[in-house]
């Protein structure tokens, strides 16, 4: 491998975590030929690793509450669905009489996994 790519590599350290999940043999077809390349070839991959992030967080958001897998549905749809969810719980615990002191309950508070809600 050329040494400007190499430089080019170590500059950029999305690129590096990449290549290390990748077997050598296959970087010179997945690296950009040229070094000028590499900026946008890292902001790519960053893009797709905040995507796979989001991703996961809505799966687990859907197991969590019994959502159906829906592959088509949006994050917004499925944080209102994740809302409306819990306040459906609220309602419930009001009617049911336990609303004293309801509005410290669990339903009304995030959980630190629920960052997005």
């Amino acid at each position: 491998m050329k040494p400007e790519i190499e430089k080019a590599i170590s500059q950029h350290p999305e690129v590096e975590r990449y290549l290390k999940e990748t077997p050598r043999q296959l970087w010179q077809l997945l690296l950009p030929e040229k070094t000028a390349d590499f900026a946008g070839f890292a902001a790519s991959i960053k893009s797709l690793r905040i995507r796979e992030k989001e991703r996961d967080y809505i799966i687990e958001l859907r197991r969590k509450y019994g959502l159906p897998f829906r592959p088509n549905a949006s994050i917004d749809e499925t944080i209102k669905r994740v809302r409306l969810i819990r306040w459906k719980r609220k309602k419930m615990m009001e009617e049911q009489g336990l609303d004293n002191g309801a509005e410290n309950h669990s339903a009304d508070k995030i959980d630190p996994d629920e960052e997005l809600i």
